[in-house]
C-alpha cells in the first residue's frame, strides 16, 4: 500500500534500499511486485498496479525500464476456463484488476507471470485428465482444439491464458511461468518418477525451443519450484515435497536433462 500511495519516489527509495543497495542492476532481469497478489488479501488489490506504475517511473529515472520488466506473479486461479484452451476466460473476481495489470505490460513489454501446477489440476478432476497428459507422456490421440492439437496439459494452461487475454483485446503479451513443479510424495501421484517425468518434459521443451500449439514460434521462460523441499511449509503434505533436493543437497529426483 505504502508503494502505491507513495509515488514514484517510494518506489525508488524502495528500489535503492531493497535491491540495487545488494546487486548490481546488470544482473537483474525483472521484478515481481508481490505474488499472487489478486488471491492473498483483496485489500491490497487495487493497490497492485498502481504500485507497478510507480516502480515503472522509478526504472525509468534510473535509465532500467529498458532491462528490467515488471510485473506481478499471478496465481493460475486468474482463469475460470480453461477447456478447451479457445475458451480461455478471467474469473470474475478478478478482472478489474487483470484488465489494468494487462494494460501495464501492454503498455511496458513485460510478460503476464504465472503461477502454473498441472499436479494441482490433476487431483482436482482427475476423471477430466489423465495422468499422463500432465506428465507429457500422452499415448492417447491428442485433444483437437479448432484444428490445433494438445498432447499435454502445460500447453492448455498457457494457451488457454493467451484465449483469455486476446479476448480482453490484448494479443502479444507473452506468459512467463514463473512457478510449476511436481511433488514427489504427499499423494498417491505424488512420486519421484513422476517428478522426473514432469520437469524432464519442462527442460526438453525449454531446450529445444518448444512453443505451445497457438504459439509455435515463442518459447516459454519457465522457473521450477522449488529447489528444496520444505519441511515446514504447511497446507497439505505434498506442500512440503516440491523439491528437486532435499535440504542437505542431495537429489530427490532424478531427470537426465540436468546434465
Amino acid at each position: 500500500m505504502q508503494l502505491s500511495s507513495g509515488g514514484a519516489d517510494a518506489a525508488l527509495a524502495w528500489l535503492k534500499a531493497n535491491v540495487l543497495a545488494f546487486v548490481d542492476a546488470s544482473q537483474v532481469c525483472y521484478l515481481a511486485v508481490g505474488n499472487e497478489v489478486l488471491h492473498t488479501d483483496a485489500s491490497l488489490t487495487p493497490h497492485l498496479v498502481p504500485a507497478m506504475y510507480n516502480f515503472h517511473k522509478a526504472l525509468q529515472t534510473l535509465g532500467l525500464e529498458s532491462t528490467i520488466k515488471l510485473s506481478s506473479p499471478c496465481s493460475s486461479q486468474i482463469l475460470s476456463i480453461w477447456m478447451p484452451p479457445s475458451n480461455g476466460a478471467f474469473a470474475p473476481f478478478c478482472l478489474p484488476a487483470v484488465r489494468s495489470m494487462l494494460k501495464f505490460l501492454s503498455e511496458t513489454g513485460a510478460p503476464l507471470m504465472v503461477n502454473m501446477h498441472p499436479f494441482h489440476s490433476f487431483i482436482k478432476d482427475p476423471l477430466s485428465i489423465s495422468l499422463n497428459f500432465c506428465l507429457f507422456q500422452a499415448k492417447e490421440p491428442p485433444m483437437l482444439d479448432h484444428g490445433l492439437q494438445y498432447t499435454n496439459m502445460f500447453d492448455v494452461m498457457l494457451d488457454a491464458l493467451a484465449a483469455a487475454m486476446e479476448r480482453e483485446g490484448f494479443k502479444g503479451i507473452p506468459v512467463m511461468v514463473t512457478e510449476t513443479g511436481w511433488p514427489t510424495a504427499g499423494n498417491n501421484v505424488a512420486t519421484p518418477d513422476n517428478a522426473a517425468a514432469y520437469i524432464g518434459g519442462l527442460l526438453e521443451r525449454r531446450l529445444h525451443g518448444i512453443g505451445t500449439p497457438k504459439r509455435p514460434n515463442q518459447a516459454v521462460e519457465v522457473f521450477l519450484s522449488d529447489l528444496f523441499n520444505e519441511n515446514t511449509k504447511g497446507g497439505q503434505e505434498f506442500e512440503n515435497h516440491f523439491g528437486i533436493f532435499q535440504p542437505d543437497g542431495s537429489p530427490v529426483i532424478n531427470v537426465t536433462s540436468f546434465t
